[in-house]
Order: C-alpha cells, then sequence, then structure tokens
C-alpha cells in the first residue's frame, strides 16, 4: 500500500472508538499524509490539487481495503475550504454493537483487531461459500489467534473460572481506561495552538523520516498504559459486573 493511505489508516486507527479524527487547517495534513516536510512550492499549492493527488486515492484505498469506513469532512471559511478532518467508523461486519463490544473486553483491542480485519477479508473472499455466520466465525479465529499467542493453557480457561473472570475485569477495565485516555489526549491536541500543532507535526515527519515508518504520534512513553491505582480508579466506576 502506498504511503498516503498507510498514514490516513494510521491516525484514523486512533480515532475508531472517538468517531472523528480533530479538525486542522487543510495545509496540517498536506505533510502528515504525503510524508514530505513543507517546502516554498508546497506551501502554494492549492487545495484542489492536494484533493485530487493525495486525499481521494488515499481514501479510496483506505475503504477499499481495510477494516475502517472514512469520510472527509470539510469546513469552509467563506468560498474557500480552511479545515479537514476526518469521521471514523468500523466496517458493518454482520456483528451487532453489544457482541463486538463484549469481544473486545474479554480479549483486548490488538487481538480483536487482528481478527476482525481477518473477518473482513473471509467476507469478502465468499470462498469456499458466503460467510453465514460472522459472530461465530469471529469467536472462532479470536480462539485460534489467541491460542498461537499465548498458548493453549489460557486459551482453554473455562469461561466460568475465576482467574478467567478476574482476566475479563481487568481487559474491559483497561479498555475503558484507554478509552477516556484517547478522548483526552485527542481534546488536548485539539486545544493546542496552530504553531504548536505544525511544531509537532514536523516533529512527527522526522521521526518518519528516522525510523522509516508511516506516522505515529509520540506523546510519551506509557501514555496508554494504566498505572494499577488507575485502573482501581475505573473499576470503582464501572463495577465488576
Amino acid at each position: 500500500m502506498p504511503f498516503c493511505p498507510v498514514a490516513l489508516y494510521e491516525i484514523c486507527s486512533r480515532y475508531r472508538e472517538v468517531g472523528q479524527t480533530a479538525r486542522q487547517p487543510w495545509s496540517w495534513w498536506r505533510p502528515v499524509l504525503s510524508g514530505k516536510p513543507e517546502t516554498e512550492e508546497t506551501r502554494r499549492q492549492e487545495y484542489r490539487f492536494f484533493m485530487r493527488d493525495v486525499l481521494k486515492p488515499a481514501l479510496a484505498e483506505v475503504n477499499a481495503v481495510t477494516d475502517l469506513v472514512v469520510e472527509l469532512v470539510e469546513s469552509r471559511s467563506g468560498r474557500c475550504i480552511s479545515d479537514l478532518q476526518f469521521k471514523v467508523s468500523l466496517r458493518d461486519l454482520g456483528i451487532d454493537e453489544l457482541t463486538a463490544g463484549q469481544l473486545q473486553a474479554e480479549h483486548g483491542t490488538e487481538l480483536m483487531q487482528t481478527c476482525t480485519e481477518m473477518l473482513d477479508r473471509r467476507l469478502a473472499s465468499a470462498y469456499p461459500e458466503p460467510l453465514r455466520e460472522p459472530a461465530r466465525y469471529l469467536r472462532t479465529v479470536l480462539a485460534a489467534e489467541r491460542t498461537r499467542r499465548f498458548g493453549a493453557a489460557m486459551a482453554g480457561d473455562s469461561p466460568a473460572s475465576p482467574e478467567r473472570a478476574e482476566q475479563k475485569r481487568q481487559a474491559r477495565w483497561h479498555e475503558e481506561w484507554l478509552r477516556r485516555r484517547r478522548e483526552h489526549v485527542v481534546s488536548d491536541l485539539s486545544a493546542l495552538p496552530p504553531a504548536e500543532q505544525d511544531r509537532l507535526a514536523q516533529a512527527l515527519l522526522a521521526d518518519m523520516e528516522t525510523r522509516r515508518v508511516h506516522p505515529t504520534i509520540r506523546i510519551g512513553e506509557g501514555w496508554d498504559r494504566p498505572t494499577p491505582a488507575q485502573l482501581l480508579e475505573i473499576a470503582g466506576q464501572v463495577g465488576d459486573e
């Protein structure tokens, strides 16, 4: 996959639970999605060329081959496009929201994402026959992937066992903490002055070039790992059930 759709997917995937990215000036998105630092020439570029050469191809590919549905939202200042943001949702995989939430709480976000991508590919292939029970298939691949990663002992725990129940509670608390943490980070980034947002964008590009990877916003070491005290606070708010 070319750089631009990879960059767009990487950014939007962080906002799948929030539902939309932060709103930024359209020129802010240009170096982030293209992977190229701003120059005098690119600063003079008109929005219509950015839309034609970067946004449209990236949106088409992300929506065609990933588990996300991404929609561009344009904001105007007078007759000109001034800001952009993206609405983000998970593709409809034939699984109700309650079931998906329960499976994510049980298995964690990373494993759930891996297996929903497997489900999406299976739905698209219709081989050897169309998939009739997506939820059952997802449970099967989650169990298989969990066994592959963590071994049969953990995957084979009885759902009714105290150890398994405790794992579920911990997973649910962790996911709730992480959801709130992401919302807080999004709010903090959106509140920054434009100059500071531009500085972070340039730092992001420099980081990408150094590590030769697609973009990742580096908020700080351990930002997505709660302390025991933070988990205890979440447990007190959401309960054990």
